[in-house]
C-alpha cells in the first residue's frame, strides 16, 4: 500500500515532533532499498525506517548486514552524526525532506521510490537509484527538479475549478483526477459527501457545484482533521488513510500513523522473511535428508558389492585346485594352437576323469581371452 499525498502530510506532521533536533547515530540497509536510521532523539533512541513507500518509526527488530555497503555506506560517510533540523513535505507531492546540517535527504514515494542526498542548493549529490524519464532525470551533479504535471499549490479557487471543468469532455471524476494532485479515494469521498454524480460530464457541472468541489478539496488538504488512521476497502483494494472516511468501511483501525505503517510494512516484511527462512530451512533439511538417504543407499550398495566380492574370492579360493587345472589345460591348448572346440573337448574329458567338476568350465572365448567357470558356492 502506497502512502497518498494527504496521508504523507499527516505523517510528516506526526514525525516532525519525534525527529526534530535528533541525531543520526547509525545507518543500515536492511532490505534492498529499505533503510534503518538509528536516531538519538529527545525521547531516547528511535529507529527510523525509510522504504520506497513511506517513512516511519518502528519498534520491530530488523536483522541488518554486519558490514555497510552501497548507498548506506555513502550516507554513513556524509550524514552520520548530523542533526535533523526539520521534516517537511514538498507542496502536496508524495515527497518528503529531512533537513540536516549541510544536506537535505529527499525521499520520493512514487514510481518505485527513491532516496536522494542533496546539498543546500538542491543539487543532487547522490541518488539511491539513477532514473530517467522523458522530461526528468535523477542523477548526481545536476539540479533536483520536481516531477511535472498536476499541481495543488496551495489551494484551489472557484475560478481554478471552472477552468478545469469548462469544456472538459471527460466524466467529472476522471477530469478532476487528471488535473488535480488528489488521491482517488478522497475525490470519491468528496463527491459522495456533496452528492454529486462522479460520472456526469465535467462540462455539465454547475457553477455552484464547481465552487463546492473546490471548497471541499481545500478543506480536506488545507485544514487539520482529526487523525484516525485506518485501512479501508476501496473498490476491492486495501488503502491506508490518515482520516476517517464515511464512504468506505474500515477494515482495521490504528492509534497513530506510525503504528499503522509499522504494522503494515514492518510486520508484513518480517513475516515474509520468517516464512522465507522457514521455507529455506525446510528445503535445506529435505536436501540433507535426501543426501543422507542417498549416502545410506550408496553405503548399502558398496557393502553388498564388498560382500559379493568377498564371497566370490572365498569361492575361488575354495575351488582353487580346479581353477588351476582348468587354466593349465586352456594354456596348453593355446600353446598347441588348438581351437575353442578342441580345448573344450579336453576340458570335458578331464571332467569325466575326475580332474574337474562336471560342467566346471562352461565356455571359453579365445578372442577375448576369457574363461567362464561355474564356481561352486561355499556351503
Amino acid at each position: 500500500m502506497d502512502a497518498d499525498n494527504l496521508t504523507l502530510k499527516y505523517q510528516v506532521n506526526e514525525l516532525r515532533k519525534e525527529l526534530k533536533d535528533s541525531f543520526i547515530n547509525k545507518i543500515q540497509e536492511i532490505e534492498n532499498g529499505m533503510f534503518k536510521f538509528k536516531l538519538r532523539t529527545l525521547q531516547g533512541t528511535k529507529n527510523l525506517i525509510i522504504s520506497s513507500k513511506t517513512f516511519y518509526l518502528s519498534d520491530y527488530k530488523f536483522e541488518a548486514p554486519k558490514l555497510p555497503y552501497g548507498y548506506s555506506l555513502y550516507l554513513k560517510k556524509r550524514i552520520l552524526g548530523k542533526k535533523i533540523l526539520d521534516v517537511k513535505q514538498l507542496l502536496f507531492e508524495r515527497i518528503a525532506v529531512i533537513e540536516l546540517q549541510e544536506f537535505n535527504l529527499l525521499m520520493e514515494f512514487f514510481s518505485g521510490g527513491n532516496i536522494i542526498l542533496l546539498d543546500k542548493e538542491e543539487n543532487i549529490l547522490m541518488p539511491f537509484k539513477r532514473e530517467k524519464w522523458k522530461d526528468r532525470e535523477i542523477k548526481k551533479n545536476i539540479k533536483y527538479e520536481l516531477p511535472p504535471g498536476k499541481e495543488f499549490d496551495p489551494s484551489l479557487t472557484s475560478e481554478d475549478m471552472k477552468k478545469i471543468l469548462n469544456k472538459n469532455e471527460k466524466e467529472l471524476f476522471n477530469a478532476l483526477l487528471s488535473s488535480i494532485n488528489i488521491a482517488p479515494i478522497y475525490l470519491e469521498e468528496i463527491l459522495n459527501l456533496l452528492k454529486i454524480d462522479k460520472s456526469i460530464p465535467a462540462k455539465m457541472v454547475s457553477a455552484n457545484e464547481s465552487e463546492k468541489i473546490a471548497e471541499k478539496i481545500n478543506e480536506f488538504y488545507l485544514s487539520e482533521k482529526k487523525l484516525k488512521p485506518r485501512i479501508v476497502d476501496f473498490n476491492g483494494k486495501k488503502v491506508l488513510t490518515a482520516i476517517e472516511l464515511h464512504s468506505f468501511k474500515a477494515v482495521k483501525e490504528f492509534t497513530d500513523l506510525n503504528e499503522a505503517f509499522d504494522e503494515t510494512y514492518s510486520k508484513t516484511l518480517l513475516t515474509e522473511k520468517a516464512s522465507e527462512e522457514q521455507s529455506k530451512q525446510g528445503k535445506k533439511k529435505s536436501k540433507i535428508e535426501f543426501n543422507l538417504s542417498e549416502q545410506i543407499k550408496a553405503k548399502e550398495k558398496f557393502e553388498k558389492i564388498e560382500k559379493e566380492a568377498k564371497e566370490m574370492g572365498e569361492n575361488i579360493y575354495n575351488n582353487l585346485i580346479q581353477v588351476q587345472n582348468a587354466m593349465n589345460l586352456v594354456e596348453k591348448g593355446i600353446k598347441e594352437k588348438k581351437t575353442e572346440e578342441e580345448i573344450m573337448y579336453r576340458l570335458n574329458l578331464a571332467a569325466e576323469q575326475g580332474i574337474l567338476e562336471k560342467n566346471f568350465v562352461q565356455k571359453i572365448d579365445l578372442k577375448e581371452r576369457k574363461i567362464y567357470l561355474n564356481i561352486k558356492k561355499l556351503a
